[in-house]
């Protein structure tokens, strides 16, 4: 069941510049629902356009069924069942814990009040913390109390935009994992928006990539990381090689500059002409039987791992410059030949090129 659907939806603003563009998608109820992209992409505005900041020009929006905008007809931000995590979590600093929490339950009788505020700050693990004000929290403190007040009022929709944007690299990994645990527990519909591709492939149960205010991909982490629909995405989600080549008689490889690379599935069948590869870096493998030699330009040790940029083929001024990545125990140098071969999973076939 749809608990949320936009169809056709168009917002521009005064400057002529047009931020949705014909916009549908739906999302599923209980499911994590991401939409990424760079900045200006038109993701955050597609939030406001369902939260009810913004009045689409055109198109309709549905929650749970019901009609919140489209044809003239608009219901408020407050009566969407709706609540949202801001960026900045919009903390009420002259309020304690409990009382942030319980804020959107001001019309409730004090006894439900307090118990549920109780019930939801136990859940996001700040059992203890009630009296405590926002500037005596951390970081990911403040997006607990944020993502408790959002889902006490147990609205129909939780917005959460770059809910991990003020944190630093290792509570943002930890946060992803609590945040999804969270959300899961209470069986919320919730709808992300980051830039931020790991954010966007650890916690979503789907993602929508978005550019220039329209869609160019759907679809779950795993489907848009390794198959990824053209070369923006590709591009934007990690990094990639992009590689132009010819399909072999036999539909199983592309020939390239670099070598025969075998696609999997070979699905190219009655197809000709020339296309567009995606190898992700740890697409490449180190071997000494590998059918692609190449010699190394400049490597990163970044801990866990290694990027290095080799030349395909050495020593030519033709040569083809691919990102690679191997693990952190092998001991390369810039100038070292070495031969390699391409996992067929780690590629993709993105699109035919153009003459």
């Amino acid at each position: 069941m749809d608990q949320i659907q936009f169809s056709g939806v168009k917002k521009s603003y005064r400057s002529g510049q047009t931020a949705v563009d014909n916009l549908s998608f739906q999302v599923e109820k209980g499911e994590i629902y991401t939409l990424l992209g760079p900045s200006g992409c038109g993701k955050t505005t597609t939030l406001r356009l369902l939260a009810g900041f913004e009045k689409p020009d055109g198109g309709q929006i549905s929650i749970a069924g019901n009609v919140m905008a489209g044809a003239g007809y608009w219901v408020p931000p407050e009566k969407r069942g709706v609540g949202m995590v801001f960026q900045n979590y919009a903390l009420f600093p002259h309020l304690d814990v409990a009382r942030n929490v319980a804020f959107g339950l001001r019309n409730s009788p004090p006894c439900v009040r307090a118990g549920r505020a109780r019930e939801f700050i136990d859940l996001v693990g700040l059992s203890g913390f009630e009296k405590r004000f926002p500037h005596e929290l951390s970081g990911g403190q403040q997006q607990r109390v944020a993502l408790a007040r959002a889902l006490c009022p147990e609205p129909l929709v939780i917005l959460l935009d770059e809910p991990f944007s003020n944190l630093d690299a290792d509570l943002r990994e930890t946060m992803r994992g609590e945040l999804k645990k969270i959300i899961r527990s209470t069986g919320a519909t919730a709808v992300l928006v980051t830039h931020d591709q790991k954010d966007a492939l650890a916690i979503s149960d789907r993602i929508m990539v978005m550019q220039r205010g329209s869609i160019q991909q759907q679809g779950d982490p795993r489907s848009i990381y390794l198959s990824p629909a053209n070369q923006f995405v590709a591009a934007f989600i990690g990094k990639s090689n992009i590689i132009t080549g010819r399909l072999s008689a036999n539909c199983r490889f592309i020939e390239t500059d670099i070598g025969e690379i075998p696609i999997n599935p070979p699905h190219l069948k009655g197809k000709n002409g020339a296309f567009r590869l995606s190898i992700r870096p740890e697409g490449f493998e180190l071997a000494d039987d590998g059918p692609i030699t190449g010699r190394i330009n400049t490597v990163n040790y970044l801990g866990s791992e290694q990027e290095c940029l080799i030349d395909v083929p050495p020593d030519t001024r033709e040569s083809t410059r691919l990102l690679v990545r191997v693990g952190p125990g092998m001991d390369l140098s810039p100038g070292d030949l070495v031969r390699m071969k391409v996992l067929p999973c780690l590629v993709a076939v993105i699109d035919k090129k153009t003459p």
